[in-house]
């Protein structure tokens, strides 16, 4: 451990002699862990720390920057953060040898693709999980929740250690705040893909070409001879990677195979997702073009549909424009004759420009728009709902801010020939409201409806 005072401003290395295990979390303080924890400069950031340090007390703490506390204290150079903690993991988190790690970055489609690349390696004998906004999943379902796209550095290289040292494969969603924020440093990506680009995320890339050049990153944790794939669809955005070595453009699904797959497959998208799962599978095994794609199944979340006396409801993560328009414009093709209605709204506390573009997507599908909360936050809930509907027809949307009670009363008057798609939370089971998560299920709430239980 001499090398690491190298990373050290003030403090001895001395005192990570005593630590069994490092963390980021510092709620997971406990006797033999070493917490990272970077204080920013703000009284906010320093009081959330204190008020922590009076319910949790590691054994070392690891500031990026003096303070006072009461606890054995190093305090690590700022420019040096990130390879002391990467030192660190490699002592107490070694990267599995021989697992092949697979990369999909992307506005919409990663969750799918990860778990579609997890079915098929499974479905032709390989051991795999996948990481990504369901969790840590594996062949019998989930095996650890984390609450992001992408896992903090640190978490990251925890999961990796625990999960897939058995494994052949781990597919795992790389997000823009992930690739932008080197969370995937000392990783070296097998193979990747690259779903496609739309507005997202800008409260945090301020910029369009900034989100893009984030998600390019993704090249640069690459293999060399290592190819990252982008569907049929998306032919400019692989021009303007202009990296023709590594970006390989797929040719769409056979008409062969699209007369053999399950109706989660009736969308566009999802044909697109199939695609890029399947050829990253092929990599590592051939074998997969023999998979019975009848056996693949719905991800988590993702077109959750249920029909019954003429009616449909869909349950979706959609929650960018682009997702919005591929969602509504398959149910379209799939339901011509219905009337769309759709419950949805806006996250609190993210990028507000996408919250009217979200309306007119919406509405250029959509015969009846109904206007509610998802995940508020700190904002006023009415406030992101008039957000939503500037732009819109008043004479096409209503507003329920009460989510639950919106969702009830649609279902209860759902009529024959009508569709209701839910969007936006898909797989979640909480509304943030404030800082704290209460219990909430769309999926749930759809069920217990159609079983005859309270909701």
């Amino acid at each position: 451990m001499s090398d690491l005072a190298n990373y050290i401003l003030t403090g001895s290395v001395e005192k990570l002699m005593s630590i069994s295990t490092i963390d980021d979390r510092i709620q997971q303080s406990r006797p033999g862990t070493a917490i990272f924890y970077y204080l920013h400069p703000n009284p906010e950031s320093e009081s959330r720390l204190q008020e922590y340090l009076r319910k949790h007390r590691p054994e070392v703490l690891i500031l990026n920057r003096n303070f006072p506390v009461d606890v054995p204290l190093i305090v690590a150079r700022e420019d040096q953060w990130l390879n002391f903690q990467k030192d660190l993991c490699d002592i107490y988190f070694p990267l599995p040898r021989k697992t092949k790690i697979i990369a999909i970055t992307g506005t919409n489609g990663k969750t799918t693709t990860a778990d579609l690349v997890l079915q098929l390696s499974t479905l032709c004998g390989l051991k795999a999980i996948s990481i990504g906004t369901i969790g840590v999943r594996g062949e019998k379902g989930l095996l650890e929740d984390f609450g992001l796209t992408t896992p903090s550095f640190i978490q990251l290289r925890r999961i990796l250690f625990q999960h897939a040292q058995a494994c052949d494969v781990v597919a795992m969603e790389a997000s823009s705040h992930a690739l932008e924020q080197s969370r995937v440093t000392g990783l070296t990506f097998y193979s990747g893909a690259w779903t496609n680009l739309t507005q997202d995320h800008l409260d945090y890339h301020k910029t369009m070409d900034a989100y893009f050049e984030a998600k390019k990153k993704i090249f640069n944790y690459l293999r060399t001879g290592g190819s990252v794939y982008l569907p049929s669809t998306q032919i400019d955005l692989a021009n303007k990677i202009a990296k023709p070595e590594s970006c390989k453009v797929l040719a769409g699904l056979g008409e062969e195979t699209k007369s053999r797959l399950p109706p989660f497959f009736k969308t566009k998208f999802n044909l697109d997702n199939l695609s890029l799962a399947l050829a990253l599978v092929m990599e590592v095994n051939p074998a997969v073009v023999k998979v019975d794609t009848r056996n693949l199944l719905p991800t988590p979340g993702r077109f959750y549909i249920k029909e019954w006396d003429e009616r449909a409801a869909i349950v979706d993560f959609a929650h960018t424009p682009d997702a919005l328009e591929n969602l509504l414009s398959a149910v379209r093709e799939i339901y011509p004759l219905h009337k769309i209605k759709v419950l949805f709204g806006c996250g609190g506390d993210r990028d507000r420009g996408k919250r009217p573009l979200m309306g007119l997507a919406v509405q250029k599908y959509a015969d009846e728009l109904i206007l509610t909360s998802d995940n508020p936050r700190t904002e006023d809930p009415m406030q992101i709902i008039n957000d939503i509907a500037k732009p819109l027809d008043p004479k096409k949307y209503k507003k329920i801010e009460d989510r639950p009670t919106a969702l009830i009363n649609e279902l209860n008057d759902l009529g024959a020939m009508e569709v209701l798609v839910v969007a936006g939370k898909g797989h979640e089971d909480y509304i943030i409201k404030g800082t704290t998560k209460h219990p909430y299920s769309d999926i749930l709430t759809l069920d217990n409806f159609l079983q005859g239980r309270a909701p």
